[in-house]
């Protein structure tokens, strides 16, 4: 697996509809999520590594999106 730089984590394709795939970057706490429909990518902080693995392993990640992440109001950025 190749290593995350500062900016651009690795990203981990995941099956899903509504997302093409999330990456961590530890260094600085921020989730990366890539979304199918549009094709947007946002970054959310502060997020962990157990919340990742949790979102990673999660049988719906779009039911775990919505319920951890937008409905939690965690903050985001749209990056791209």
């Amino acid at each position: 697996m190749a290593k995350a730089t500062k900016r651009a984590p690795v990203m981990t394709p995941v099956e899903s509809s509504n997302i093409k795939a999330i990456g961590f970057d530890k260094s600085r706490n921020v989730l990366r999520v890539a979304f199918n429909k549009n094709g947007t990518i946002w970054e959310y902080s502060p997020f962990t590594q157990g919340q990742y693995e949790n979102f990673l392993n999660a049988e719906s990640k779009g039911k775990w999106f919505n319920e951890h992440i937008r409905f939690a109001n965690v903050q985001g950025n749209k990056i791209a």
